[in-house]
């Protein structure tokens, strides 16, 4: 009786732990499912034949749903108490965010940061809750009291004003709790602040950024002109992010990297045969001319310089290691750096 017990334990182990295909079945919610459905029983049958061996019948759905996922959740328990039991010596972070998931349902996530490990608290929908500060603060306290007052040094949200909001009502309630905007948001608008700028100097910033993206999306849009870009250049155009400013600096790079091909496409009796099939002939010459126009580059380059000191401290500052303690003199260098090239630049006069 015992080895048979001992026989299971172990066929539980590669059913839920051994493989990639096993924790599918638990993402899929495979305690829903019919337990003896064919479907199951072959899935189970190729997990035990990579394992080498012949695999036991499936398990009910009552054990499913019931002891192995006791056993599944308890082992998840045992891996995050070490994490865990650090909160108290060290402190933690509560990191907050937001996203929109295929269907577009709006979702917040709040994860506990500590020692560059993260756990994952909690997650909501919040497609039909208003989100200003007073319901993110409420979100932001759930996690808080999951964690322990005590353990928590800060709240790490981005800049928005709701954000701030609710950073403002947690320090009210815990004072020895600091609100702290995301680093990466700040830079992303800081990239942004450089494209809407009202200053004459970096005018040509939002000029050129636009007629590269421009010049992206129709190259990008059109097939037949994909496919003759592809004949001229193995490297692909990359298109950018509505919310991720940092390509600003990554299209424009690659668009720099790419010109010698661009120019040779735009040049090509190919493309000029392409513009006779266009159905936007006025944009086809738009893209040519932009291809091989001399200022368009030497402006295009001038961004490149600009964002690349923020675009270096954005991938220092994304990592899972906390840098805190560098953000500030790396700060003053970037700005410092800016400012250098925008005085040594005659066009920026």
């Amino acid at each position: 009786m015992r080895d048979l017990l001992k026989q299971e334990e172990e066929d539980a182990q590669i059913l839920f732990a051994g493989n990639a295909k096993a924790k599918k079945l638990q993402r899929e919610k495979v305690i829903q499912a019919d337990a003896s459905s064919p479907s199951m029983k072959r899935t189970i049958a190729d997990i035990f034949k990579n394992q080498g061996r012949c695999g036991p019948d499936a398990p009910n759905y009552e054990k499913i749903r019931t002891s192995l996922l006791d056993k599944e959740q308890s082992k998840v328990q045992r891996a995050l108490n070490p994490l865990m039991q650090d909160w108290s010596t060290h402190g933690l972070s509560i990191a907050f965010d937001g996203w929109s998931n295929l269907k577009n349902q709006q979702l917040i996530n709040t994860m506990a940061v500590s020692g560059g490990r993260a756990i994952f608290i909690n997650g909501h929908d919040v497609s039909g809750i208003e989100k200003n500060g007073l319901n993110i603060a409420e979100f932001i306290f759930k996690a808080i009291d999951f964690v322990g007052p005590s353990n928590v040094v800060q709240v790490v949200t981005d800049n928005a004003s709701n954000c701030k909001a609710a950073g403002a009502i947690i320090q009210e309630k815990h004072p020895h709790i600091f609100w702290s905007g995301c680093l990466a948001h700040t830079l992303n608008l800081l990239m942004k602040d450089f494209g809407k700028s009202s200053d004459p100097s970096l005018s040509f910033f939002n000029e050129s950024y636009g007629k590269g993206k421009a010049m992206v999306k129709y190259i990008k849009n059109h097939s037949s002109c994909q496919f003759l870009y592809k004949t001229f250049c193995d490297l692909e155009l990359l298109k950018t992010k509505k919310t991720r400013f940092r390509h600003v600096f990554i299209v424009m790079q690659q668009l720099v990297t790419v010109r010698a091909s661009l120019v040779a496409m735009a040049l090509s009796n190919h493309w000029e045969t392409l513009r006779r099939s266009s159905s936007d002939p006025n944009q086809h010459d738009i893209v040519k001319k932009t291809v091989l126009d001399e200022d368009f580059w030497s402006k295009a380059t001038r961004v490149l310089k600009i964002t690349k000191p923020i675009y270096k401290m954005l991938r220092f500052c994304d990592t899972d290691q906390p840098v805190i303690g560098e953000v500030y003199e790396q700060m003053d260098t970037i700005l410092g750096k800016i400012n250098d090239i925008l005085a040594n630049d005659p066009r920026s006069l």
